[in-house]
C-alpha cells in the first residue's frame, strides 16, 4: 500500500471552522497527490455539526479520493450539568472540552505515530481555539501550523493582545465604551466595545493571552483571506516583520463552501426542494431588487428582535428574501406578527435554511444583510454583494469594523450589537434602525463608492486563486514547500 506525507488536523468543534477546515483539507489533497489528511474531530451535541460530517460520506470528492479521512476523539467524560452549563459562556465549555480531550488526542496521534501501516505524519495543524494540542505535538517532535479560519486583522488583534501595555489593561472597563485603541492591522482605531465578548470576562483575558502566546510556537499561520482583501493587515509590522517574531503568514483564500459540504442531513430531502424553490422565486424577481438577510448557523434571535425584522422589512418596501433560524433549524411562523406572512406574500419569501451560496451568486440580489461570520464574508466578496453589517458574536464586530470603515465595502445596521448567553436582556435593535440600513444598503447605485470597491474586490477575490500566478495559489505553495523542507 502506497503510503503519504500525513497531516493531522484537530479543528475547533464548531461548525463554520469545521466547514472552513474541511476545505482547506481538500484543497491541500488536491494540490499535494502524495499529502493525506486525518481530522480528529472532538465530538458535541450540535446536530448541524453531525450533518456536516455525514455529508462527506455522500460524495468521494469531498474525501480527496480518500486521502482525507476523518477520526472521531472518544469523548467517555459526563457531559456538565445543564445547570453547569447555564453558568458559562458557550465559548469557554467548548474550550474546557478541548482541553479535556487532550490526553485521547495524545493517544490517537501515539497510535498513528506507532503504526507501521500508517503514514509519515509531517505535522500538526490546530485551530486558534485548539491551540493547547500544540503539546501533544512537541511531546512527538511534531511541527505544528495553526489554520486560522477568519480574517489576518483579527489575527493582529490576538497578537496585539500580547503587548505589555495591554496586559496592564482590565478589559473589563471597556465593555461598553466609545474608547478607541489603535491596532496595527486595522487603518483605523476600532471602539473597545467592538472586541469579542469573551475578552471582556474575568477568565476570557487571560485565555486569549495564553492563546496568543501560544500561536507564536508554531512553525506558520494559514489564514483564510487573500491579499488584495487585507493588504494592510498581512503588511503590518505586528505580523509581517522579523522583530515581531511572529511566524510565517500564509493567505490562502478564499475557501468557500461551493460544493455543497452540507450543514443541514443530506438524507433530508426538503433541502433540494426548498433550494429550488428559493431559487425559482428568485428568478423571477428583477435584477439587483432583493435584499438578503441571513445570520449564520448560529443566528438566532428572540421574538421581538424577530418581530422588528419583519416590521422593518415591511415597512422598506424592498423585495427581500429572510433565512429565519431556529436552534432546531426549523422555520416557526408563529413567531412572526400575524398577518405577515399574507401581508408580504408577493413581495418577500421567509425561509428556514438558505442555499446561501447560490443565492449570494443570482443575479436577483442587490444586498445581503449579514452577521459578519468571516465565511459569509468572503461568499458575498466572490460574488460582489455589498453588505449592511449586523454582528453578533465572536469576532464579527471587528470584522464589520473591517468592513464598514476600513474597507468601505459595506453600510451599517448595528455594528455593537452582541448576543450575550450571559444575559436575559439582550438589546432589542428596533425596526427603523433595521429600516434605515436596508435603504442605505439597496439605495446604492451601481456607480457609488461602496458598490464600485465590492466589484473590484470581486475581480482581485477571483485572482488570486488562479493557476501559477494567483497569490494565494503562490502563498499555498510556499506552505507545502516548507512543509516538505523545500527551498
Amino acid at each position: 500500500m502506497k503510503k503519504f506525507s500525513e497531516l493531522i488536523f484537530i479543528p475547533f468543534p464548531v461548525t463554520g471552522h469545521l466547514i472552513s477546515a474541511l476545505k482547506l483539507a481538500k484543497l491541500l489533497v488536491s494540490r499535494d497527490y502524495e499529502l493525506s489528511i486525518r481530522i480528529l474531530l472532538i465530538k458535541v451535541k450540535d446536530p448541524a455539526l453531525d450533518s456536516c460530517i455525514k455529508s462527506l460520506s455522500y460524495n468521494e470528492s469531498d474525501t480527496g479520493g480518500g486521502r482525507i479521512q476523518i477520526t472521531d476523539v472518544p469523548d467517555p467524560q459526563k457531559e456538565p450539568s445543564s445547570g453547569e452549563q447555564q453558568q458559562k459562556n458557550p465559548f469557554f465549555i467548548l474550550a474546557e472540552k478541548v482541553e479535556n480531550n487532550k490526553p485521547r488526542v495524545r493517544d490517537l496521534v501515539s497510535g498513528l505515530m506507532d503504526s507501521s501501516s500508517s503514514n509519515k505524519i509531517s505535522g500538526i495543524v490546530v485551530d486558534m481555539f485548539t491551540s493547547q494540542m500544540i503539546d501533544v505535538a512537541n511531546e512527538f517532535e511534531l511541527p505544528t501550523y495553526c489554520y486560522y479560519a477568519s480574517g489576518a486583522a483579527t489575527v493582529g488583534f490576538w497578537s496585539y493582545l500580547r503587548n505589555p501595555e495591554t496586559k496592564e489593561v482590565d478589559p473589563t472597563e471597556f465593555r461598553d465604551s466609545d474608547t478607541e485603541i489603535s491596532i496595527p492591522t486595522f487603518v483605523n482605531p476600532v471602539p473597545a466595545k467592538l472586541f469579542p465578548l469573551p475578552v471582556f470576562y474575568k477568565e476570557g483575558f487571560p485565555m486569549f493571552l495564553k492563546i496568543s502566546n501560544r500561536l507564536m510556537e508554531t512553525k506558520g499561520i494559514l489564514i483564510n483571506t487573500f491579499q488584495d482583501l487585507e493588504s494592510y493587515a498581512l503588511s503590518s509590522g505586528l505580523i509581517s516583520s522579523r522583530e515581531s517574531k511572529f511566524p510565517p503568514v500564509y493567505p490562502i483564500g478564499p475557501l468557500i463552501n461551493f460544493d455543497g459540504i452540507n450543514i443541514t442531513s443530506p438524507e433530508d430531502d426538503d433541502q433540494d426542494l426548498n433550494a429550488e424553490i428559493v431559487m425559482n422565486w428568485l428568478d423571477d424577481q428583477p435584477d439587483s431588487s432583493v435584499v438578503f438577510l441571513c445570520f449564520g448557523s448560529g443566528g438566532f434571535f428572540d421574538g421581538n428582535q424577530v418581530k422588528e425584522i419583519a416590521n422593518a422589512l415591511e415597512q422598506s418596501g424592498y423585495k427581500f428574501l429572510w433565512s429565519l433560524r431556529s436552534p432546531d433549524g426549523e422555520l416557526h411562523e408563529e413567531i412572526l406578527p400575524e398577518g405577515f406572512l399574507q401581508r408580504i406574500s408577493g413581495n418577500g419569501k421567509v425561509i428556514g435554511w438558505a442555499p446561501q451560496v447560490k443565492v449570494l451568486g443570482h443575479r436577483a440580489i442587490g444586498g445581503f444583510v449579514t452577521h459578519c461570520g468571516w465565511n459569509s464574508i468572503l461568499e458575498s466578496v466572490w460574488f460582489g454583494v455589498a453588505m449592511a453589517v449586523w454582528p453578533m458574536y465572536a469576532e464579527q464586530q471587528m470584522n464589520a469594523f473591517l468592513l464598514a470603515k476600513d474597507l468601505g465595502v459595506a453600510v451599517e445596521v448595528k455594528m455593537d450589537y452582541t448576543v450575550d448567553p450571559f444575559s436575559k436582556n439582550n438589546a432589542t435593535v428596533k425596526a427603523d434602525v433595521i429600516e434605515n440600513g436596508i435603504r442605505e444598503l439597496m439605495q446604492q447605485p451601481d456607480g457609488s463608492e461602496i458598490r464600485k470597491k465590492m466589484k473590484g474586490l470581486m475581480e482581485k477575490c477571483r485572482n488570486s486563486i488562479a493557476d501559477q500566478t494567483g497569490s494565494s495559489y503562490i502563498s499555498l505553495e510556499c506552505f507545502l514547500n516548507d512543509l516538505h523542507g523545500v527551498h
